[in-house]
Formats: structure tokens, sequence, C-alpha cells
């Protein structure tokens, strides 16, 4: 979305909607990959990387827009 266009509370619901299924699907590759031998650092970016889109849709989901 682009921060020059108006948007409705709808419209940002929806991404946040969005960049919580990415945090999720990051999150879950994490833990699957927990107990292999994949090194810790590459699960700790795996973690870090859900953490900041979870944190994006949390600011994207409490953003109010007047249209």
């Amino acid at each position: 979305m682009s921060p020059d266009q108006k948007h409705s509370s709808a419209d940002y619901e929806d991404e946040a909607g969005r960049w919580l299924a990415f945090a999720r699907g990051d999150l879950g590759s994490a833990m699957a990959l927990l107990g292999t031998t994949t090194p810790n650092r590459n699960i700790g970016y795996l973690a870090q990387h859900a953490a900041e889109k979870a944190l994006k849709a949390v600011i994207l989901s409490t953003t109010r827009r007047s249209t």
C-alpha cells in the first residue's frame, strides 16, 4: 500500500491479515526446523522475521485512516 493513497480501515485489516499469514508461515518453518541439523542462527533468522511481520500486522490492524 502506498502511503500517499487513502485507504479504509478494512484495507488495513486485509493487509494486516496477509502479514500475519506471512508471520505464521515463517514461524511454522522455524518450528519445523527445530531438532534438525539446521544451524540455530538460521532458525533464529526465521523466528525474527516472523516477529517483525507479526508486529507489522499489529501496526496495520491498529491504523485508522479516514477515506
